[in-house]
């Protein structure tokens, strides 16, 4: 009887072997030992008849072990990844929690300043009508000097004779 992918004979030692071996490799989670392992008895069945089976048999378990230093390295730069990503994630949730509580105190200061705003607009306006009371009552009671003054001189201003007025407070 053959074997489907080999074109062996099924009786025969070798394909006994190989058979192993691929199942050896199909394994998912072997270990880097494991394989280290399997090289070593490899290397002790080597003689001069099995040397071209074993070369391939070597090559195919130097890639294996290859691929699995590769997936190794990859998971500590993974987990090395993820340390800082986590690391910096803390960071950043301690520093947002920082400015949503600074959000907050910036609201109440906001809604603080706006009454504060009303109340000064309130007194602005007060002020304001308050100050065209007081011109309207100066202006009632305090003649105007230089009209008075360009009246007497016939509408001519000297340096010397510029009227100083004294307002009283």
């Amino acid at each position: 009887m053959d074997c489907e992918m080999h074109a062996i004979h099924v009786d025969s030692k070798g394909v006994y072997e190989r058979s192993r071996v691929e199942e050896k490799m199909a394994e998912t989670n072997r270990y880097v030992c494991t394989v280290l392992e399997e090289v070593r008895g490899s290397l002790g069945r080597l003689n001069w008849f099995t040397l071209p089976v074993v070369k391939r048999h070597l090559q195919a378990l130097v890639e294996e072990i290859q691929t699995m230093v590769n997936r190794m390295e990859a998971g500590l730069y993974d987990k090395m990844d993820y340390e800082k990503v986590r690391e910096l994630s803390k960071k950043t949730e301690a520093k947002l929690e920082e400015l949503t509580e600074e959000k907050k105190n910036l609201a109440k200061e906001k809604k603080v300043l706006k009454l504060q705003t009303k109340a000064l607009k309130g007194k602005v306006q007060s002020l304001e009508a308050r100050v065209e009371e007081l011109k309207e009552v100066i202006e009632s009671k305090v003649p105007n000097y230089l009209e008075i003054y360009l009246n007497r001189t016939n509408g001519v201003l000297d340096e010397e004779s510029i009227p100083i007025v004294e307002v009283s407070q």
